[in-house]
């Protein structure tokens, strides 16, 4: 049998208890405590207004806990082995003028305790990411300028993304030419956009137009007229004329190795220089006139009579 006691007091408060459910303000309470309006708990805030329908709380709430160690503490027992639960906490830090923290975590076997806290650094204009490994270690900051720090806090002033690691890379977006196809709506406002082909096996970029290889482009190889020692026009420029000079030949680079059958011809040329005998050379700048020149492999001999027939 349901029973409705309302009790009015100074004509300020009506409470009603109706099928062991207590309203305050609510004649039909839905709930052990039914509350119709705002709300204060604590002696700090008996006397200041709550929000409208609102509710305002001077001391620490639990959820799912009765000891809460934050202004506001949330845990949930997963009912898998011992102790293993989700925790959850808002609270304001003390190491940092104003900082403000979310907690988040998961404890196990009521021995290992793995927390994330997410805070507010720097005055609040930081938002920095750490978890608990051995210790607090930071992961990662959004900054108040919108500059984004992975394994650091303090990304370079000149990036906008930092990422940091001595054992790890960056791995962009990985996909199939049909999958890279599949983007659709590409248009010159999105130039940049960079993608790692698995089919090709290579990293790719919208140029405004159409998808290229990395390298393609402003960032490829040189086009237009060539200029300094070379001629005509990349990407198949050649070599101007007379623009390679002993100065641009190491010693002893260039063999016969080097050079195919019939790759030098001399006969409309002077040789200025003097080719040594070890090197298939007469060592001598000039021979005079009726003069036989033989040599032993090393020196240049010049005989000195006019050979004679047979010799």
């Amino acid at each position: 049998m349901k029973k409705s006691l309302p009790l009015t007091i100074a004509a300020a408060i009506t409470i009603t208890t109706q099928a062991q459910n207590v309203g305050i303000g609510e004649a039909n309470p839905a709930n052990k405590l039914s509350v119709k309006g705002n709300l204060s708990i604590g002696s700090g805030y008996s006397t200041t207004a709550a929000p409208a329908d609102g509710a305002i709380i001077e001391g620490r709430v639990g959820i799912g806990t009765s000891s809460p160690s934050y202004p506001l503490t949330v845990e949930r027992n997963l009912g898998v082995g011992s102790g293993q639960q989700i925790l959850a906490g808002f609270t304001r830090l003390t190491s940092g003028a104003a900082n403000g923290g979310l907690l988040l975590g998961y404890e196990g076997d009521g021995v290992s305790v793995v927390r994330s806290f997410i805070y507010a650094a720097g005055n609040q204009r930081d938002l920095v990411f750490q978890n608990f490994d051995g210790g607090l270690q930071n992961r990662m900051v959004i900054s108040g300028t919108g500059q984004v720090g992975i394994g650091t806090i303090t990304p370079d002033s000149k990036s906008i993304l930092d990422v940091q690691s001595t054992t790890r890379g960056v791995f962009l977006a990985r996909m199939t030419t049909a999958q890279r196809n599949a983007i659709s709506g590409l248009g010159t406002s999105h130039t940049g956009l960079t993608i790692y082909n698995t089919d090709n096996n290579r990293y790719e970029f919208w140029d405004g137009d159409s998808w290229e290889p990395v390298g393609v482009g402003a960032g490829g190889p040189p086009t237009g007229p060539a200029g300094g020692a070379l001629t005509g026009t990349y990407p198949n420029p050649g070599i101007a004329t007379g623009a390679v000079t002993t100065t641009h030949i190491l010693d002893g680079t260039i063999t016969s190795a080097d050079m195919g059958p019939n790759s030098v011809d001399l006969s409309s040329n002077v040789v200025t220089n003097i080719l040594p005998v070890n090197r298939g050379g007469t060592g001598l700048g000039n021979v005079p006139a009726n003069r036989m020149l033989y040599g032993d492999g090393t020196n240049p001999l010049l005989q000195t009579n006019t050979p004679t027939a047979g010799q």
